[in-house]
């Protein structure tokens, strides 16, 4: 567990802009299989409906051939051998299965992943939308809401975030639209291109129903750089 879009010609080396290191460690979801090891980012188990899903597959170096196969929607490899995109999903389960090929050509099994594909959360944090980039200073600073196609904006009452404290992942919880001050020391202190994990955000429509938003992710970038969606992409 201590594991550890707009710039288009932005290169970017390997390893990482997914990975947080040292003290910005996060979770990895990672099996292992003939000695070869497999780490997919992001690192939750949600997609979304009707959106262009990126994932990116690390592996080890004793990994020589391996295919992806996806029980809802479609999986295609993108132009960079690491980066995978997930169309084509309906609201409901997905699993994700990884097989190993050796130089025979024969598959075989070595990891499962199961994804709950959910619709795109109708949430802007300071005009940002899921899954795209944003400055520490507007993360730190800006307000979170719910946007109704009718009336605008609608507050958001509550949210967690997932955390590095004292050298260990936890959730914090906030009452409100706005950042703890420890979810703003944890954000001031991430690398740039880091995901921040934001989940189970409440709030109510006009005819008072309670909506809560399973996850909401942003990704750290600096002067509206975006090396990480040019990997992953966004909405």
């Amino acid at each position: 567990m201590k594991t550890p879009v707009l710039i288009f010609l932005f290169i970017i080396n390997a390893l990482l802009f997914f990975a947080q290191n040292d003290t910005n460690k996060v979770l990895k979801y990672t099996v292992k299989s003939s000695g070869a090891t497999y780490k997919i980012f992001p690192e939750d188990n949600y997609l979304f409906v009707d959106s262009r899903n990126k994932i990116k597959i690390i592996t080890s170096d004793k990994i020589k051939k391996y295919e992806l196969k996806i029980t809802n929607g479609m999986i295609t490899k993108s132009n960079n051998d690491s980066i995978y995109i997930i169309t084509n999903t309906i609201a409901g389960p997905a699993l994700l299965s990884i097989f190993e090929v050796d130089k025979n050509n024969k598959r075989k099994l070595v990891m499962n992943k199961e994804y709950k594909v959910i619709g795109y959360p109708q949430l802007m944090w300071n005009g940002v939308k899921s899954d795209s980039v944003i400055t520490r200073l507007m993360l730190n600073g800006g307000k979170f809401y719910a946007i109704d196609k009718k009336v605008g904006r609608l507050e958001v009452e509550s949210f967690k975030m997932d955390i590095l404290y004292n050298g260990e992942f936890t959730t914090d919880s906030v009452i409100g639209n706005r950042v703890s001050p420890k979810m703003r020391k944890y954000i001031t202190d991430i690398k740039e291109g880091s995901i921040v994990y934001i989940k189970d955000v409440k709030y109510h429509t006009l005819n008072g129903k309670l909506k809560v938003e399973p996850i909401f992710r942003l990704f750290i970038g600096k002067n509206e750089e975006a090396p990480y969606l040019l990997q992953l992409g966004g909405q």
